[in-house]
């Protein structure tokens, strides 16, 4: 399949998503730059777009559509519809990826599917790398002082210990919090992989948490219309 081709030119530019995580000595995760690529899975369900039930993704979506990340950074599974619809599907890991990358990865990869160059090259050329790292050793200069890189590197040595997850994602139930992300920047007009304009996309994120969860983002029709997602457990 001409995605899985177009996933691994995408892969060269965004190397970060075809590294493995693995634990250092502490237990702490470490990012191993070894080209272990990701999962790619193609499908076929027996079912038609206007069947799969969009109001409750943790049922209709999640397993099914959206697949299990097996080992390293990302996983991608390309769903056949009997409809002809085709359902592109990712899972990647946050760790490493957040979503403004993930959507420049996005667009790139159609793009790439396409043989269109990319909008968003991630590979600087020589001379504007130079320019970069000048600029950056000239910043340093200034800013940077022997009691900076000591502060600091005491800080790491007295907090590395500590899980680095938000409290407010395991909060108990005596303190009510809501988490409101946002996935209105979700390019989903700018993804085409040559069979027309997706017809929708969006951000799926499982949930286990005690706080409540809702998810906004804009309509693929392009009207200004919002789209919210939460999970249906909250009622």
């Amino acid at each position: 399949m001409f995605l899985r081709v177009s996933l691994g030119e995408t892969l060269v530019s965004y190397y970060a998503f075809a590294v493995e995580l693995v634990q250092n000595l502490a237990g702490e995760p470490e990012i191993l730059c070894n080209n272990a690529g990701g999962n790619f899975i193609e499908a076929w369900e027996d079912v038609e777009l206007k069947e799969i039930n969009f109001y409750n993704p943790d049922e209709s979506i999640e397993a099914k559509l959206v697949p299990k990340k097996k080992y390293g950074v990302l996983a991608v599974q390309v769903t056949e519809l009997k409809c002809g619809g085709v359902v592109v599907g990712c899972t990647f890991d946050h760790r490493v990826v957040d979503a403004y990358s993930f959507n420049m990865f996005l667009v790139s990869w159609a793009e790439l599917a396409l043989s269109k160059p990319l909008s968003h090259p991630t590979i600087l050329s020589f001379s504007a790398a130079s320019l970069f790292l000048r600029s950056l050793h000239e910043f340093l200069e200034r800013a940077v002082t022997k009691e900076h890189f000591l502060g600091l590197i005491n800080w790491v040595e007295n907090h590395r210990l500590e899980p680095a997850l938000a409290r407010i994602y395991a909060t108990d139930e005596d303190t009510p919090a809501l988490v409101v992300p946002s996935g209105q920047q979700f390019p989903v007009r700018k993804i085409e992989f040559g069979w027309g304009e997706a017809v929708f996309g969006s951000y799926h994120f499982p949930w286990e948490g005690k706080s409540g969860y809702v998810m906004s983002m804009l309509s693929p029709k392009g009207n200004g219309d919002w789209i919210v997602e939460r999970p249906n457990r909250f009622g």
